[in-house]
């Protein structure tokens, strides 16, 4: 039987806004690795191999803000791995908290202090797509402004697992704050740096005491290098041609990936591990991890591999042996951000919720819905 002229219309609406809902996830994935997020949509850069056109990349930007979360989705699927372990601390809301923390920019912001703020941070944030400030959101409720009509921070903003540290681009690099001490790590860029090239947060360490930058132009990157935090001293890391780190374990071994696997449809991904000849295997079942249109997204955090689909329609979490743990499938109108503490930040609506392998879920932050965010661990 025919589907009646409401019931055709409503499918068509609703395949539209899935369409629109993966090509605005593509688009936000992509700007961080630009300077210039408005780059992403127009160029190709080293991670991406095909992306959505412009234009629907932009008309899901537009409607971004109205989408509404579905209640019933999204519980972790547990393979008997135990709760999550990790041996760093996430910035989240303060213990006790209730509900959601309403996040709002303030009518005046002060600069962020040269001798820090003397707590952490918790979430970096600039209202809008483009033309907002960014601010940086304390442990203690406190605003700070990081910059006036800044892109959206994605690509070049980030803070340590456990808020203390923030990384923000110079014009002679990178630097690296102590928010809670007042020491600051200068990292200069490479002399031999295309012209145009930019240090963007590549991937914290599992532990969160190390940071890998990369040095890029586009999407191109010419220079990594490993930021040791406890003394700022900085290490180059140099994969095989053809690989790139997409992620750090506690003991400062990279995880690489091949980049020709980019653009071909695979639920399996084989990350080496250093030079140790160490590999470990991602398998995801039915889950693509890598489409012609993106992927793979890996966060490290504690003991924890977690890999998110380019679809975000779903997050696989492993141990660092590659078996897996758990699964977490959000539903429509519910984007997995990151992992945070125990489970794994989704964004519902303007809600940032914690999602726990137990089925429960900690609201977060109350955002604008426009915003766009970067969290404790988060990168590129």
């Amino acid at each position: 039987m025919n589907a009646g002229p409401q019931e055709g219309s409503r499918s068509m609406e609703d395949r539209e806004a899935e369409v629109l809902r993966t090509a605005y996830g593509e688009l936000e994935q992509g700007a961080r690795d630009y300077a210039d997020p408005a780059r992403a949509v127009a160029a190709a850069g080293r991670r991406r191999t095909r992306r959505a056109t412009a234009a629907a990349a932009l008309a899901a930007a537009a409607v971004a803000a109205v989408t509404v979360g579905v209640t019933g989705y999204g519980p972790w699927t547990s393979q008997g791995g135990g709760p999550a372990t990790g041996t760093t601390a996430s910035a989240g809301p303060a213990p006790g908290a209730t509900g959601p923390i309403a996040v709002r920019p303030p009518e005046n912001a002060p600069p962020l202090p040269e001798g820090g703020t003397g707590v952490s941070g918790r979430l970096i944030y600039t209202a809008c797509m483009h033309g907002c400030p960014t601010y940086l959101l304390t442990a203690d409720g406190r605003q700070y402004l990081l910059g006036e009509k800044t892109a959206p921070p994605h690509g070049n903003l980030t803070l340590s697992h456990d808020g203390r540290w923030l990384g923000l681009p110079t014009a002679a690099g990178y630097e690296l704050r102590d928010l809670t001490g007042g020491t600051v790590h200068r990292i200069e860029a490479p002399r031999d740096g295309a012209p145009g090239a930019v240090y963007s947060p590549w991937t914290w360490s599992a532990d969160g005491r190390r940071l890998v930058l990369g040095h890029h132009a586009d999407g191109e990157v010419g220079a990594y290098v490993t930021v040791d935090l406890a003394d700022g001293r900085t290490t180059a890391l140099t994969p095989p041609p053809g690989f790139e780190p997409v992620g750090m374990l506690a003991s400062g071994e990279p995880l690489l990936f091949d980049e020709s696997r980019y653009g071909k449809r695979s639920t399996r991904v084989t990350l080496a591990v250093g030079d140790s000849g160490r590999r470990i295997t991602l398998e995801a079942g039915t889950v693509p991890l890598v489409t012609p249109d993106g992927g793979p997204a890996i966060r490290v955090a504690g003991e924890r591999i977690y890999a998110v689909a380019p679809d975000l329609t779903a997050v696989v979490a492993y141990d660092t042996g590659g078996r897996e743990l758990a699964r977490l499938r959000p539903g429509p109108g519910e984007t997995p951000i990151a992992p945070v503490g125990d489970g794994f930040a989704v964004l519902t609506g303007s809600v940032l919720e914690t999602w726990t392998e137990a089925g429960g879920r900690t609201p977060l932050y109350d955002l604008p819905q426009e915003a766009q965010i970067v969290l404790p661990g988060g990168t590129r």
